[in-house]
């Protein structure tokens, strides 16, 4: 039986991703306060990667990696959505520039 997201509740890559980073945290037995602690970055931040809501830059990715002990496969997710994430973005960029 497949789950529906709830309303206000993000689905696609991102969700999965925060949630596969959640179970990270989780497997290595830290609250949100202290991982974000430990990884360097504020508990706002972690909370919006967890929910989906954020995506990580490619060195936040490598130490989010690092810091949870990702197995390569979780790590090799991570940094393929940052690669994804930021083309992306760069495409948007280049598309909104005038042109000469």
């Amino acid at each position: 039986m497949e789950s529906t997201p709830t309303v206000g509740t993000p689905a696609g890559p991102l969700s999965e991703l925060g949630s596969m980073l959640a179970e990270a945290r989780m497997r290595c037995g830290w609250r949100g306060r202290e991982a974000a602690r430990l990884l360097g970055i504020s508990r706002s931040q972690l909370v919006g990667l967890e929910a989906g809501l954020r995506s990580p830059d490619p060195t936040l990715a490598e130490r989010l990696a690092e810091g949870l002990a990702l197995t390569p496969h979780e790590s090799s997710l991570l940094l393929a959505a940052t690669t994804a994430n930021g083309a992306a973005a760069e495409a948007a960029a280049t598309a909104a520039r005038p042109r000469a």
